[in-house]
């Protein structure tokens, strides 16, 4: 069976909180109303993998704060910009099933930098994401172009509602992002970046630095928080061309500790 055969069979979860808002994640000239933590999601399997190979087998299948895994900037940084040669026991995890389509062990990922997910509420996650850790804001050393692109030959790569669809029907095990107000797609969570959960409190405390700068309708969520004199903003715009640059890539890196 191939891979995008399951896009015609598949009711695509809905990813948004809302169908009405419309909010982006980064300055799109449109009024800035406040800021909201920007989270990695991955899918139940490989989270499962990653709590027993970071945690133990205790935490593995939990869905509390303290079993929750985590990707560093370094981590997130060489997984997005893989290009479908890479498997996740090069990661130090263990091989999954290679699945349906054989792309089980495949590192993959939804989500575009340059394209804003049409299904999501505040759209421009993937962005935010990518600027966090140099992708699109290095000079041209790291360029939107670099980001894992293998599962858009299959579904639509920038709407994470469709993209995330197919998961379970092939075994896939994948990473993308979401700002924290959304309502994930079914067998999704998310994980820590840092070592930090993408909480507001650990936003406002200055613990969490994934977050997206709200421009256009304001976001009606426990997880948002109004511009004010203590809402972190960014200096400059995160269009992915600016200076405004995380870290770098790593070659392919162990994230089982």
């Amino acid at each position: 069976m191939k891979l995008h055969s399951i896009v015609a069979a598949t009711v695509a979860v809905a990813l948004s909180a809302s169908s009405i808002a419309d909010s982006v994640l980064y300055n799109d000239g449109n009024t800035y109303q406040g800021a909201v933590p920007v989270g990695i999601i991955v899918n139940d399997s490989l989270r499962d993998a990653l709590q027993k190979a970071q945690l133990g087998d205790d935490c593995e299948g939990e869905s509390t704060t303290a079993c929750m895994p985590s990707l560093s900037a370094i981590e997130l940084a060489s997984i997005i910009t893989t290009n479908g040669s890479q498997s996740w026991d090069q990661y130090g995890l263990e091989s999954f099933a290679p699945g349906a389509a054989n792309f089980g062990n495949t590192v993959l990922t939804c989500g575009s930098p340059d394209v804003d997910d049409a299904s999501a509420t505040a759209k421009g996650a993937t962005q935010v994401a990518a600027n966090e850790v140099g992708m699109g804001c290095s000079g041209g050393a790291l360029p939107y172009s670099k980001y894992n692109t293998v599962i858009s030959g299959y579904t639509s790569q920038s709407d994470v509602a469709a993209c995330t669809s197919i998961v379970s029907a092939y075994g896939l095990n994948l990473v993308s992002f979401a700002a924290r107000s959304e309502a994930l797609p079914s067998g999704f969570s998310f994980t820590k970046y840092n070592g930090t959960a993408p909480e507001l409190v650990n936003l406002l405390s200055g613990d969490y630095s994934m977050f997206g700068d709200v421009h256009g309708d304001s976001i009606a969520s426990p997880h948002f928080a109004t511009a004010g004199a203590n809402v972190p903003q960014h200096k400059l715009n995160l269009t992915g061309i600016s200076a405004n640059c995380g870290p770098g890539i790593a070659p392919t890196v162990n994230i089982a500790n």
